[in-house]
């Protein structure tokens, strides 16, 4: 079967049996298999079938078959890792034999922008972000470089995601975090970057989601945006948002919303620390917060929802509060109007208009 075996890693069935040879093979087999391939490695890590062998051979080789097939691979890393195949063996290596692949990362050495704004080099890189992490840091300092670039991305930004997402050392997300806070708003407005927003405050710790929470409420003048209305308004402190909410239910025969399905972090909690609107009135006119401008956003919405779902308790209120204070002209918006309904219909605001007999439960 490996005595000519290259017909065979290059059919659509034939590969199969081959991968299936590899699993059971002896070591002296196995080398044997190695040597068949030689001087055919690289052409047939860029091929559909072929890469699926050799990644097989990756993870079933002992040392001796490994050095063949590296000794090929060392040279053409950044060829397989912007192909649509290499780039899953480059991938396997990372996986399988992390302690062999300095010549992938010596392939990386002043190219991660470029690698990770590459539809392929952007998941090779989060492979190794993941699996190598003595190489870890200085691939994650050559990206904060520019990760205001990145976030904006169409590839880049799944790449400063992951790190978010998956990074064990805290400080890496305060970095980021640092980086890119200034331009919190801006970049919330872009379609690839807004997708970085929601996840920076959902990994960041509890000090730096409020600071993020704090920014949001904050006034936004940049641009001199025109002033809009803004309301007054009282909570009660005796009687919370949960106890109207669950005597609802009650008297409509309704069952609370499970909270182990609900998407939303500390629901209960946070329905609990509200009291209900007693009095609501327009105050007049003012600059509208960074908060109100995102809710008329197509990008920005989203992570507005993001931050209402993911916030603990004190930020949520914070949150709410903010939103209630210019629930006139958010109401209005094509994006902030179902924000506005989700927040009405739970009594956690209250905008001039909502159903009276709702308002009375």
């Amino acid at each position: 079967m490996f005595n000519n075996p290259l017909d065979l890693v290059t059919d659509i069935f034939g590969n199969y049996v081959l991968q299936k040879m590899l699993e059971k093979g002896t070591t002296e087999q196995l080398v044997y298999a190695a040597t068949r391939l030689r001087g055919n490695v690289v052409n047939l890590t860029l091929q559909t079938y072929g890469c699926r062998v050799i990644q097989k051979c990756i993870e079933m080789m002992p040392e001796e078959g490994l050095d063949i097939l590296l000794a090929e691979l060392e040279g053409n890393v950044a060829r397989c890792i912007q192909d649509q195949n290499g780039n899953h063996v480059v991938q396997r290596c990372v996986e399988v034999i992390p302690n062999r692949c300095g010549f992938i990362i010596s392939a990386f050495s002043g190219r991660v922008m470029e690698l990770a704004t590459h539809a392929y080099g952007c998941r090779v890189i989060q492979c190794i972000m993941e699996h190598c992490p003595d190489q870890e840091e200085a691939i994650f300092s050559e990206l904060l470089k520019d990760v205001d670039r990145l976030v904006k991305d169409q590839y880049g930004n799944y790449v400063i995601q992951h790190v978010l997402q998956h990074a064990k050392d805290e400080k890496k997300v305060e970095r980021i975090f640092a980086a890119l806070r200034v331009h919190f708003f801006e970049l919330s407005k872009q379609k690839f970057a807004s997708n970085v927003m929601e996840k920076l405050f959902a990994f960041a710790p509890a000090s730096q989601r409020m600071a993020i929470v704090e920014l949001l409420c904050a006034t936004y003048s940049a641009g001199n945006p025109e002033p809009v209305e803004y309301m007054e308004f009282t909570r009660s402190k005796e009687k919370t948002v949960a106890e109207v909410n669950a005597a609802a239910a009650a008297h409509d025969g309704r069952f609370p919303p499970d909270k182990d399905h609900s998407k939303e972090k500390n629901r209960e909690g946070k329905e609990a620390a509200m009291g209900v609107i007693l009095d609501v009135h327009v105050g007049g006119k003012t600059a509208p917060s960074m908060l109100c401008r995102m809710m008329n956003d197509q990008f920005a919405n989203y992570v507005v929802q993001r931050v209402l779902d993911a916030s603990e308790v004190d930020q949520f209120v914070k949150l709410v509060d903010n939103i209630q204070k210019f629930v006139l002209p958010i109401r209005t918006y094509t994006y902030g109007r179902p924000i506005v309904q989700r927040l009405s219909r739970r009594n956690l605001i209250f905008s001039p208009g909502d159903n009276e007999e709702q308002r009375a439960h």
